[in-house]
């Protein structure tokens, strides 16, 4: 299960946001990324591999493996803000911004 957080710590880094894949049986965080450009607001979307979530002015491609992250699109515009959860159709991922754009990445 993957989790996604607002303002949180791991280990001893503050971290504005994070993603966590958590075992559902036991409620042990088995790996944990922390998120410096925003908190997640919205659900995290996963698909065999890989989880991406929106934090703050950037979305995330994570390996749902170990945690790494794969790749990012940080949009640099002022005032940009991820705030949905990204959506995956016909190998492309789909996540609005509140500037009123939708941007597309292919995976």
């Amino acid at each position: 299960m993957f989790i996604g957080s607002e303002k949180t710590r791991i280990g001893h880094v503050t971290c504005a946001g994070s993603i966590r894949a958590v075992r559902p049986s036991t409620g042990k965080v088995v790996w944990a990324d922390c998120l410096r450009s925003g908190p997640v607001l919205g659900a995290v979307t996963a698909v065999p591999g890989l989880a991406f979530v929106s934090a703050g002015n950037t979305v995330y491609a994570v390996s749902t493996n170990r945690g790494t992250i794969v790749w990012s699109y940080k949009d640099k515009h002022r005032g940009s803000r991820f705030w949905g959860a990204p959506t995956v159709s016909g190998g492309r991922v789909y996540v609005g911004n509140q500037d009123g754009h939708l941007y597309a990445f292919g995976i």
